[in-house]
């Protein structure tokens, strides 16, 4: 583990979830009408929320319960009325810090991590359905990156997007050159210390380098080709401007045809205009 990450991690600013859907949450969890499949849904569409869940499971009589990176069954294992505390406990986030407002916000980051998921779960069911988790394992992926863009008022996060601009290069690749430590690992060292279930953590560790993945290889080469997609199509927004090569040893590993692609594609958009459009129906029927 990068010591500085770990390190960091103990006094920067944690991520709140995306306020519209926070919101949204406490509403529906208020309710004793809400079916449980319907908030597990709208739960799962905000990486931080679907992350302290997952935290508090872990957490929480952790040696009586089975591993599990599947939000419904983290869920069911704490019962809703802790969800219901967590939930109403919650802050939610508006914007990142000033200094990269300009650059991305956090509806930018929501919905390329909803993408991601979305994609990593279409990758999977064309391939045969071998993971439950692969859903959330996308979603969390990049939840080192959610950390420093949180803290780009202490971090020099503008400076390195910038630079890397000018200079053509992938910013994931010169991070710890300036903050001392990568999103990877920050994300690896956050999730470790958060006891995380291993389908999420090996690949919010190694989606950018899929072959170093030891127990959940396949669930982070599916995220390594997912998030390639989702950049590729310009779903959601990252701070990168360029898209990292993806990695054709992870694609044979996955299975994935390259005939496949295109209905990939096609339904990675169809099902995230369905989300978005679940989103809205049940904001304005709340």
């Amino acid at each position: 583990m990068n010591l500085k990450a770990k390190n960091f991690i103990l006094s920067c600013k944690m991520p709140s979830p995306h306020e519209p859907i926070i919101e949204l949450v406490k509403k529906l969890s208020a309710s004793q009408n809400t079916p449980q499949q319907k908030l597990i849904k709208m739960i799962a569409m905000d990486p931080v929320l679907t992350a302290k869940i997952h935290q508090l499971n872990n957490t929480s009589l952790n040696k009586r319960k089975d591993e599990t990176g599947c939000l419904s069954k983290a869920i069911t294992q704490l019962g809703l009325g802790q969800i219901r505390t967590l939930i109403n406990a919650q802050k939610s986030t508006t914007t990142f810090p000033e200094t990269i407002t300009n650059k991305i916000d956090t509806k930018d980051f929501w919905e390329r991590s909803l993408a991601v998921a979305i994609c990593c779960q279409t990758i999977d069911q064309i391939v045969g359905g071998k993971s439950d988790e692969i859903f959330y394992a996308g979603l969390l992926h990049d939840y080192g990156r959610l950390i420093i863009l949180n803290n780009a008022d202490t971090l020099p996060v503008h400076e390195l997007i910038q630079k890397c601009t000018d200079k053509n290069e992938l910013i994931y690749k010169n991070e710890r050159k300036l903050y001392g430590f990568n999103h990877m690992e920050l994300g690896d060292a956050l999730f470790t210390t958060w006891n995380m279930p291993s389908v999420i953590r090996e690949p919010a560790a190694f989606h950018h380098s899929p072959i170093l993945a030891i127990r959940h290889n396949y669930e982070t080469a599916v995220v390594h080709i997912a998030d390639i997609i989702c950049r590729s199509l310009k779903l959601g927004k990252s701070t990168d401007n360029y898209i990292p090569t993806l990695d054709m040893n992870a694609v044979q590993q996955v299975g994935l045809q390259s005939n496949q692609l295109d209905y990939v594609c096609e339904e990675t958009v169809h099902e995230l205009e369905d989300y978005m459009n679940l989103f809205e129906h049940t904001k304005s029927n709340s």
